[in-house]
């Protein structure tokens, strides 16, 4: 067997994975003391369908679900400080709670996670619509969020492209009205 034990190795390799891992989860928690708790994301679109339209879609939240394919159930709950709250269920049951800021027709809408005490992160999410000629409507979409554990924070920028959420409420939004546009960064 050469002079090495079948165990010896076994005992290596597993340190070294868990050695490795080790390390992997300090750099991820290092990483996250090192990006800002508040972040802000945002990107825009010009849709060709004019902003009546799109108000139709973002304005009512009950149409989440024809839009947002993740969404299988949405309903009101009960409201907070004369607020309305809506709970959105995905296919695994997990739950999304959010209270809807601002609301001001046509053109711009707030929605706020309802319990970030809850899941370790504040976020909200401003949608403004704007008229760009009479059958086009620029939407631009801004996240913002905090999140306080470092860990979470450089898990959460490790694993996905911060610009994911807002340029995926764009592609869906312009999917569903029929009227994709290209996406801007911001």
């Amino acid at each position: 067997m050469g002079g090495s034990e079948p165990g010896a190795w076994i005992a290596t390799s597993s340190a070294l994975v868990t050695t490795s891992l080790m390390i992997a989860l300090v750099g991820v928690y290092a990483y996250g003391r090192i990006l800002p708790v508040e972040q802000q994301f945002s990107a825009r679109t010009v849709l060709s369908t004019d902003i009546d339209a799109v108000w139709a879609v973002l304005g009512d939240p009950q149409l989440r679900v024809a839009w947002r394919p993740a969404v299988e159930r949405i309903g009101q709950i009960e409201d907070r400080d004369g607020l309305e709250v809506w709970r959105e269920l995905d296919a695994d049951g997990d739950r999304f709670d959010f209270v809807v800021l601002e609301r001001v027709p046509p053109r711009r809408l707030v929605l706020q996670i309802a319990s970030p005490e809850q899941i370790g992160v504040s976020g909200s999410w401003t949608y403004e619509i704007v008229p760009v000629g009479p059958a086009s409507a620029e939407v631009t979409v801004t996240e913002q969020t905090a999140i306080d554990n470092p860990f979470w924070r450089g898990l959460s920028r490790v694993t996905r492209d911060p610009f994911h959420t807002v340029e995926t409420e764009l592609e869906l939004l312009g999917a569903y009205l029929d009227a994709p546009g290209e996406i801007q960064r911001l």
